[in-house]
C-alpha cells in the first residue's frame, strides 16, 4: 500500500501574500524567530487532526507533525532516503512473535503538553478511530491497514500489542515502514468525546462510539478559523504549540515547554508563511531576506543563485522519495490497443531523453526515474538492474522497434500501421491497418517547467513519427475507467505530480497493481501482481523481481522527478534543513553566530 500521488511541482494559491501578525503573540527577543516559506493551496494541506480525511496531503507533515508526532519517524534533515529514525520515534523497535502474528510495541517516555504521559491507550484510541472510519482513511487499501490488525490490546501504560490477521514475520521491515508508520498516538484522556459538551469516556471501545468521536474531531478540524483557540488542539506531544493561525495558511508556533523528545526548540517563535507562487516567494527572498528556510522554482536557479548567496542564503536540491511518469490509458479505445504492445512502450521510452530534460527544463534540479522504485536519493531498495536504466534515450532503437513490427515510420511526419495483425512482425492485436501514431497528452499548463519538458518530449517523439498533441489545462481529468465507458476518453496525462511513498515508505509498486485505486492507467500484469503481494509479505527477492519486471515492461513512461530547491540561511547549522519527504525540522534549527 502506498500513498496517493502528491504534487511536486508549483502549487498555486488564491489570494496574495500577507505578513504574519505577531501583535497578540508573546514578544520574542531579537534573533529568536525562525520562519519557513512554503507554497500551499491553504488551508487544504494544513490540518490539526491526524485522522482527518485530508491527512497526508501536501504540507500535512510540515504542519501537523510539529504538534503531533507519529509513532515511528522516518527521514531526517539532510539524511537522504526516508529510513527509520529511531531517535525521533516515540517507541522502541517493534518485537514480533515467532509466528509473526503478534507485534508488541513499547513506548518511550514522552508526555503531552499538560503533563499526562503518552501511553499505549493513546495508540489504541487512534487505532479504534481509524478502524471505525477506515473508508475515510486517506491511504486505505482493503485487506491491509487497518483491516489486517485484528485487535489492539494495552499492557500497562507503555506497551501495546497488535494482533494481526496475517503474518508479517518474514518482512517486519514492510510492516514497520508501511503500517506502523501510519499510526499517530492521540490523547484519549482529552479527545475521547462525542461533542463539545459530552464528558470524557471510552466511547472509542465500540465501533459506533468511535465513529461518533471521529466525526466530532474531524468537524472540529474542519473549523480552521478556531485552530489557535480550540482547547482540543492545545494538548500536543510535539515540540511546538500553535499560537496563531490564519485560514490563508499563516501559522505561528511557540515551543511546547513540556516536550520530552530530542531537539528541543532553541528559538522562541516559529512561523509558517504561505506564498501564492514560487515567483512570489523568490521575490520576497530577494527583497526581504528574513526567511530561515524557503524554496524557489527550478527554472530560476541559475539566474538568481548568485544574488541569493549575496543575501546570505545557501541553495540545495532535495530529491523527493518519489517516481514520476506519464500514465497511459490502457482502456482508451484508440491508445489502449497500441500501448498494450510491449515493443511500443519500449520504443516510446527510448524516445524519452531524461538527461536533457533535467538540464534544460529543470536547470539540473531533477533526478531520473527508471522504474517504480526511486533510484535517488540513494537507498537500499532500488535494484542494480533498475539503476542501470533499461531504456536510455535511443531514437534509432525506437525506429527499429516500430519498423520491425510493421509500422511505416515517418521521421517528422506521422507513422502508420502498414502490416496489421498479431504476428511477430505485425502491428499487434486490435490495431487496424493505417492506424496513425497520434495521441493527446493533457498536462497542467500552470507549471512552466512541465510545459518546457513536454515540448522536448513531443519533439523527441517526432523523430519516430509519433505525434503528441499537447493540451494544457488547469483541470486535469483522468479517472480510472473500464473499456467502453464514457470517461475513458483520456489518453495520456501529466499533472506535474509524482508518486510519493508517504506515509508508506517501503516502495512496493501498488500503483501498477491490476486492481489498485492508484492505477489510473489500468495497466495489469498477472506476473507482477503476486510479486507485489510477495514483496509485502517478505518473500525473499520479490521486491527486486517486481521492480525489475516493471522497469522492463514500462507500464507508464518514466520521467524525471523535479527536485525541491531549498533556500536556507547560510548560518543555519546542520546542512540542508529538509528531507526527501518535504519534512522540516525547525525544533532542531541552530545558528552559528
Amino acid at each position: 500500500m502506498q500513498s496517493a500521488s502528491t504534487a511536486m511541482g508549483v502549487t498555486l494559491m488564491a489570494g496574495v501574500f500577507a505578513t504574519v501578525s505577531s501583535s497578540s503573540a508573546p514578544a520574542a527577543p531579537a534573533g529568536t524567530t525562525a520562519s519557513y516559506g512554503y507554497l500551499s493551496s491553504a488551508p487544504t494541506v494544513l490540518y490539526t487532526f491526524p485522522l482527518s480525511v485530508n491527512a497526508y496531503s501536501g504540507g500535512y507533515a510540515q504542519f501537523s507533525y510539529q504538534m503531533y508526532r507519529p509513532l515511528y519517524w522516518f527521514g531526517g534533515s539532510g539524511t537522504g532516503a526516508p529510513l527509520l529514525n529511531p531517535a525521533l520515534s516515540l517507541a522502541d523497535l517493534p518485537q514480533y512473535s515467532a509466528d509473526g502474528l503478534t507485534v508488541t510495541v513499547r513506548l518511550k517516555h514522552y508526555q503531552w503538553s499538560d503533563g499526562h504521559a503518552v501511553t499505549a491507550r493513546d495508540v489504541q484510541f487512534f487505532m479504534n478511530l481509524v478502524k471505525a472510519e477506515r473508508l475515510h482513511w486517506p491511504t486505505y487499501v482493503p485487506g491491509y491497514f487497518p483491516d489486517d490488525v485484528r485487535q489492539v490490546t494495552v499492557l500497562g501504560n507503555d506497551e501495546v500489542v497488535f494482533h494481526l490477521t496475517r503474518s508479517y514475520g518474514h518482512n517486519s521491515t514492510w510492516f514497520l515502514y508501511n503500517e506502523l508508520s501510519q499510526i499517530t498516538p492521540i490523547p484519549a484522556f482529552y479527545w475521547d468525546k462525542e461533542s463539545a459538551s459530552s464528558p470524557i469516556k471510552s466511547y472509542d471501545l465500540t465501533a459506533s462510539g468511535a465513529a461518533k468521536v471521529w466525526t466530532y474531531l474531524n468537524d472540529q478540524s474542519n473549523a480552521t478559523q478556531s485552530y489557535a483557540t480550540n482547547p482540543l488542539w492545545r494538548v500536543v506531544d510535539g515540540p511546538w504549540k500553535l499560537s496563531q493561525f490564519s485560514t490563508t495558511g499563516e501559522a505561528v508556533f511557540h515551543p511546547n515547554a513540556a516536550y520530552s523528545g530530542p531537539d528541543k526548540p532553541s528559538v522562541s517563535t516559529y512561523q509558517m508563511i504561505p506564498f501564492t507562487s514560487g515567483t512570489a516567494e523568490l521575490n520576497y527572498l530577494l527583497s526581504t531576506p528574513n526567511l530561515t528556510v524557503g524554496s524557489i522554482p527550478t527554472l530560476d536557479v541559475q539566474a538568481v543563485s548568485a544574488r541569493l548567496k549575496q543575501a546570505g542564503y545557501n541553495i540545495a536540491g532535495v530529491h523527493p522519495w518519489a517516481t514520476n511518469y506519464i500514465p497511459l490509458n490502457f482502456n482508451n479505445p484508440t491508445l489502449g490497443p497500441v500501448v498494450s504492445q510491449l515493443y511500443m512502450r519500449q520504443a516510446m521510452q527510448s524516445l524519452i531523453d531524461q538527461p536533457t530534460y533535467i538540464s534544460k527544463a529543470f536547470n539540473g534540479m531533477a533526478v531520473p526515474t527508471y522504474g517504480p522504485v526511486p533510484v535517488q536519493p540513494s537507498n537500499p531498495f532500488a535494484s542494480t538492474a533498475e539503476r542501470s536504466n533499461p531504456y536510455p534515450f535511443n531514437p534509432q532503437k525506437a525506429v527499429s522497434l516500430l519498423s520491425s513490427h510493421g509500422w511505416n515510420v515517418k521521421d517528422g511526419g506521422v507513422t502508420t500501421c502498414a502490416r496489421a495483425g498479431s504476428g511477430p512482425t505485425q502491428c499487434g492485436a486490435g490495431i487496424a491497418a493505417g492506424t496513425p501514431l497520434s495521441f493527446t497528452l493533457q498536462y497542467a499548463s500552470a507549471i512552466t517547467e512541465l510545459s518546457t519538458e513536454l515540448q522536448f518530449v513531443a519533439g523527441n517523439f517526432e523523430r519516430a513519427g509519433i505525434r503528441l498533441i499537447l493540451r494544457g489545462t488547469q483541470s486535469l481529468n483522468y479517472p480510472q475507467c473500464s473499456k467502453g465507458s464514457a470517461d475513458c476518453s483520456w489518453q495520456m496525462v501529466q499533472g506535474g505530480t509524482s508518486f510519493t511513498y508517504f506515509p508508506d515508505y517501503y516502495p512496493t509498486p501498488d500503483e501498477f497493481g491490476c486492481n489498485t485505486a492508484y492505477n489510473s492507467g489500468s495497466y495489469c500484469n498477472k506476473v507482477a501482481d503476486p510479486l507485489i503481494v510477495g514483496a509485502r509479505l517478505g518473500v525473499k527477492g520479490d521486491l527486486t523481481k517486481v521492480q525489475n519486471l516493471l522497469a522492463a515492461q514500462v507500464p507508464a513512461l518514466w520521467l524525471p522527478v523535479e527536485s525541491n530547491v531549498v533556500v536556507y540561511k547560510a548560518n543555519l547549522l546542520g546542512g540542508v534543513p529538509e528531507d526527501s519527504l518535504g519534512q522540516i525540522y525547525p525544533a532542531a534549527w541552530r545558528f552559528a553566530h
